[in-house]
């Protein structure tokens, strides 16, 4: 059996770095480029990249690029150790248990992942769900103190919006506890994180509509300062220039946060964006919005004022949340590896905390490849 082509051209790319034709600490060219050079798609090499990433071979910063790692050596399973009777935390607000099961799938597989290496292992879970961002926020703050002063093992992440606990949190570095962060990040400095490439992976719903023929295609996500939805944007915008196509700015929704965390706030917002439809003299013929969860809810409210999707208005989501559920899928959407996510953060974390000399200098970025779903809810105009 043939290997697949990503694992070929990772090959290529780990003998490229062993040679010294990619030194240590220097920056990658870009995913862009790599395509061309090796006349692929730019998934393909982000799947190559995504496992560089994770052995640490290569880092990856936010916003600055990705780098080969200043110690460019391979991390091996000899690398892990037992956690013995450590009390590892995790830290959410609205996501793991509560109203989106992918996030609460990763959950279960980070448990899974940290008693594979020590039942005794305590896990100790940070509801950081509130009513409002400040409350979130103030919350967060009030977990990571507690980590601090106890002296917990590790911290497994998802921090809140912008960077107003970034100090508590390079506080917890400092005290020399390790943090893996999942789905956003919450400064581009060095970090280990774990999720997907946002912007990359915002691109393909996009592409996909273009492919069926719309042009005017608008995004919604709620007006949020973290690196995940930003991301999303910015792939939304680097798809629609790639076509040729303007981004316009009465197509960019963005309900406010505090909007989000109930449902009536939320469906009172959706509300008002469903009325510009059919006031706008030049309406949109398609809507992605950053996540599932919003996608179903702003459906619903399309509904009620009889706009049919995909009829009247294809609408794409992302995360895939409905392979959970019962009903059959009908959202066209971007799948996140929820279950990978889950384990390899388990498993860095493993690694920090076993090896912290060792490993000092090589934080990472694993980055998972994500595919398009393609369903009823987006049809070609």
């Amino acid at each position: 059996m043939h290997s697949p082509l990503y694992r070929k051209i990772e090959t290529d790319m780990r003998q490229r770095v062993q040679e010294g034709r990619w030194p240590q600490g220097g920056m990658l060219p870009s995913r862009k480029s790599l395509a061309l050079e090796y006349d692929v798609d730019m998934r393909t090499i982000q799947r190559a990249i995504s496992n560089l990433l994770a052995d640490g071979t290569l880092n990856a910063f936010g916003g600055r690029g990705t780098f080969v790692a200043q110690n460019a050596e391979t991390l091996t399973d000899g690398d892990f150790g037992k956690l013995g009777n450590g009390t590892v935390a995790i830290i959410d607000d609205k996501s793991f248990r509560g109203i989106q099961p992918g996030w609460y799938v990763t959950y279960q597989h980070i448990c899974d992942g940290l008693h594979r290496h020590s039942a005794d292992t305590r896990i100790i879970t940070f509801n950081t769900h509130g009513d409002s961002a400040e409350q979130i926020q103030r919350r967060e703050e009030d977990a990571l103190s507690v980590i601090a002063r106890e002296r917990f093992t590790g911290v497994i992440m998802a921090p809140s919006e912008g960077a107003r606990n970034s100090s508590a949190i390079r506080d917890v570095l400092g005290s020399g506890i390790p943090i893996v962060f999942i789905d956003r990040v919450p400064f581009d400095e060095e970090c280990d994180f774990v999720g997907i490439d946002n912007q990359l992976a915002a691109m393909e719903p996009v592409e996909h509509l273009v492919n069926l023929g719309h042009r005017k295609i608008a995004y919604l996500a709620p007006n949020e300062n973290i690196s995940t939805i930003a991301g999303r944007i910015a792939g939304y915008k680097d798809a629609l220039a790639a076509a040729g196509i303007a981004v316009r700015d009465d197509y960019v929704w963005r309900p406010s946060l505090n909007a989000s965390l109930t449902r009536d706030s939320l469906v009172d917002e959706l509300s008002r964006f469903a009325d510009t439809l059919g006031e706008s003299d030049d309406p949109p013929t398609a809507v992605c919005v950053v996540n599932d969860f919003l996608a179903e809810f702003f459906i619903e409210v399309l509904h009620d004022r009889g706009i049919s999707v995909p009829e009247d208005l294809s609408v794409v989501g992302f995360d895939d949340l409905e392979r959970y559920q019962a009903q059959t899928p009908f959202l066209t959407t971007v799948r996140q590896p929820f279950e990978s996510i889950g384990t390899r953060a388990a498993e860095l974390l493993v690694r920090r905390i076993s090896a912290p000399q060792k490993q000092a200098s090589v934080f990472q970025h694993v980055l998972m490849p994500t595919n398009l779903i393609i369903r009823l809810s987006t049809r070609a105009l």
